[in-house]
């Protein structure tokens, strides 16, 4: 009989204490936190929403490479990511703990098809009516990246049926009024914005943080939004986005420290 995906994480989790898995400072303290948020009495796990999340995924399918027609099968440290964000709840509200998730990866590790994933989720799973779900980048060309990349995921898929994907820029699911699309400077009338879930690409290259100011003041309206930033290593540090980095980096520490 094949493990779970939360034994999966589990596994993933121990080896990385144990030292048996060799990790970097962040991704330990996000363990020790795992492992602390089981003991909090504010908190539950949500089982059925994390094997939903993972059922998802194995419903969609490579389109790129030597896994093209595939079906898509997350990594361990993928696993534990998608454990955090789908998995843990707050008691008092029974939603979704985490509205913002920041995932800072070397390049070639299948960011762009997580990513991709967790957009498609977020617009066709979370029963959020009239979700507004945006793939954000500093630039039109980078914020097509992983909105073409959802396309072709779902076009590839059992779930085709269920969107409707248009040549202008959208992936529309007509039965919640549920809308997908491209977000980068270059977009028309921003403002108003009523956003359920955005995928940050590459952050790291954004010069300014007009986007994601955006985007953090478009989340107010609604009751479990995500923010899914995914970046992989930069050169510049004086752009926002290590800045920011820097002040998760306290918040991990603290909180573990706290505890």
């Amino acid at each position: 009989m094949p493990p779970t995906p939360l034994h999966i994480v589990k596994e993933y989790a121990a080896s990385v204490r144990d030292g048996s898995l060799p990790s970097c400072l962040m991704v330990r303290k996000a363990v020790e936190r795992w492992y602390a948020d089981w003991e909090r009495e504010d908190l539950y796990f949500d089982t059925k929403a994390f094997n939903t999340f993972v059922k998802f995924c194995s419903l969609l399918k490579h389109f790129k490479g030597e896994f093209a027609g595939r079906p898509i099968t997350l990594e361990p440290w993928q696993l534990f990511i998608a454990a955090n964000i789908f998995g843990w709840h707050r008691k008092d509200t029974r939603r979704r703990r985490y509205t913002y998730a920041d995932v800072y990866v070397p390049r070639k590790n299948g960011k762009t098809t997580f990513a991709a994933v967790i957009a498609l989720y977020l617009l066709m799973m979370d029963r959020e009516p009239a979700a507004e779900v945006y793939a954000a980048a500093v630039d039109k060309e980078q914020a097509k990246i992983c909105f073409d990349a959802s396309c072709e995921i779902l076009r590839n898929s059992d779930l085709a049926d269920y969107a409707r994907i248009f040549r202008k820029g959208s992936i529309v699911v007509e039965e919640t009024a549920s809308a997908y699309k491209p977000l980068s400077k270059d977009t028309k009338n921003k403002d108003g914005l009523n956003i359920h879930g955005a995928i940050c690409d590459e952050r790291h290259a954004w010069k300014t943080n007009e986007i994601y100011e955006v985007i953090a003041t478009g989340t107010g309206a609604r009751s479990q939004p995500l923010v899914f930033s995914i970046s992989t290593a930069g050169t510049d540090t004086t752009y926002p986005y290590f800045a920011d980095l820097e002040y998760l980096r306290k918040i991990v520490l603290c909180c573990v420290c706290q505890r």
